[in-house]
């Protein structure tokens, strides 16, 4: 029953929006997938390959379309929220669940997290994990769940890991063989996921390539993307300080003290009591508060409402169950005023932004692959600069979709692939900060236009004015002179501009 009211909620905005970036990247690279290129060797990602692979499979069954994928991301959205039903549950009874439930759902309507965006089946696989290990005792199960969290979120990964390994020591703590049996478990059923799809990468692509796109890349990215917390709250543009923005970063806020709190209980009660907790609610609490710590680091890297959102989610058992589990009085009165708070922030926010949808005017996305998805009215100027991509080109041509500046960027149009059935002919459909900037990339991409002859660019008039790396000049600009010196600007749609070759 829950899974089909979740269905439901998320499905009214299904066909709503469109996000050029991150579901770009998604779109494009499972085409690609599907026809048969490889992640890491034909196209450059951050991410795990599980959710290429996954929508891939789905375009071989059904339309290839934005539809197709959304359908996917709607029913894990749905999984997401009925499992923090049961975690709840499982803590506190069905009070608990349906706060859980609730806040889940106003959460995300709120947020409304990315179509594509691959921390959401990430997410899942956690908390899964955690509810294998902390509730029905399947350690074996957790690690296999563990490994899939991996293939789409490596990072995911470590913070799930991190936080069974605290409940899985406190198992050793109470018998030390029992314990280690759970630890073998585990490990070996995150191998069983991970060891052979590491073994086909390694052998399609290389060691090297995986390395830096997975790892060594990753660790530099902060510096060009990082959002502070204060920074986040008032910065410009005007969509970091939005109104629904704003309290959902004050309310992580608040969680985040209120999930550090609760671990420095766990901690005063073992060492006082020289024994972990035994009951079982205690340790899946444990463990959810753990996760939640975990994730945080993820929030605090870029403080905005998407990256907020699985930290909030994931933390939403333990706020809904406090209320009912603190005995004493100065904790159950913050427990209490911190979840009635939550609900009322994420229920007027919720609301406000399902009512907002409704009454907002909205045309279709004109694009065959788009079919049944709308954008805001004032956005249609999108479906024009579709029109010229297709009047100046044929499906199957290649085309580059970059930004006006290319020593300092924020964003490209990924999507702009995808959407016109146009080929890229470079590895990069995701323009990424800190990448593009450097001058073996763009004598890269430099050669590949050259070599191609691509004819037509689309080129994104957004900079960038955060206050990290991205904003500074690289002063590397070969790309830029490249394009200045070989295409003409043959017309400005909006915030995109269409560039042919002379």
């Amino acid at each position: 029953m829950g899974l089909l009211v979740a269905v439901l909620v998320f499905g009214l905005q299904i066909r709503r929006n469109v996000s050029i970036f991150d579901e770009g990247l998604a779109l494009d690279g499972s085409v690609r997938v599907a026809k048969g290129e490889i992640p890491y060797r034909d196209f450059w990602t951050m991410y795990g390959p599980a959710s290429f692979y996954l929508v891939a499979g789905a375009f071989h069954a059904f339309p290839v379309s934005m539809f197709t994928m959304r359908a996917i991301w709607v029913a894990l959205k749905a999984i997401v929220a009925v499992e923090t039903l049961v975690l709840a549950w499982a803590l506190g009874g069905w009070r608990s669940a349906g706060l859980a439930f609730c806040l889940t759902l106003g959460l995300t309507t709120t947020v409304h997290p990315n179509h594509g965006y691959p921390a959401i089946p990430a997410l899942a696989g956690a908390l899964a994990a955690v509810l294998a290990l902390a509730t029905l005792d399947r350690p074996f199960l957790a690690g296999l769940l563990i490994g899939v969290t991996a293939l789409f979120r490596h990072d995911f990964a470590f913070y799930v890991s991190a936080a069974c390994l605290v409940v899985l020591l406190v198992r050793v703590w109470e018998d030390r063989r029992a314990g280690l049996i759970g630890l073998g478990k585990t490990a070996l059923g995150v191998a069983v996921p991970t060891l052979p799809v590491t073994a086909l990468l390694l052998c399609y692509v290389g060691v090297s390539p995986l390395l830096e796109q997975l790892f060594l890349f990753p660790s530099t990215l902060p510096r060009y993307a990082r959002l502070s917390i204060f920074a986040g709250l008032s910065m410009s543009p005007r969509w970091y300080r939005d109104y629904p923005d704003v309290p959902v970063k004050l309310l992580a806020l608040a969680t985040f003290v209120g999930l550090l709190a609760t671990a420095l209980v766990f901690l005063v009660r073992a060492v006082r009591l020289h024994h972990p907790p035994r009951d079982p609610r205690q340790a899946l609490a444990l463990a959810l508060t753990m996760l939640g710590l975990a994730l945080a680091n993820h929030a605090q890297f870029r403080f905005d409402m998407y990256h907020i959102w699985p930290f909030l989610t994931a933390a939403t058992p333990v706020l809904a169950t406090a209320p009912l589990i603190c005995q004493k009085h100065p904790l159950r009165l913050l427990a209490n005023v911190l979840a009635a708070a939550a609900l009322f922030v994420i229920a007027v926010l919720g609301s406000d932004h399902v009512r907002g949808q409704a009454r907002l005017a909205a045309i279709p996305l004109a694009s065959v692959r788009g079919g049944g998805v709308f954008v805001p009215a004032e956005y249609q100027n999108y479906n024009e600069v579709l029109e010229a991509v297709r009047m100046h080109t044929r499906p199957g041509d290649y085309i580059f979709s970059g930004a006006t500046r290319h020593d300092r960027i924020h964003i490209n149009d990924a999507l702009m692939y995808f959407l016109t059935d146009r080929r890229i002919p470079v590895p990069y459909h995701e323009l990424n900060r800190g990448l593009i900037v450097t001058r073996p990339i763009q004598s890269e991409i430099v050669s590949a236009l050259e070599s191609h002859r691509v004819r037509l660019l689309v080129l994104l008039d957004l900079d960038s004015t955060e206050p990290n790396l991205s904003a500074i000049s690289s002063g590397v600009d070969l790309l830029d002179a490249y394009i200045r010196a070989n295409f003409e600007q043959h017309a400005v749609v909006g915030r995109h501009q269409i560039w042919l070759r002379r």
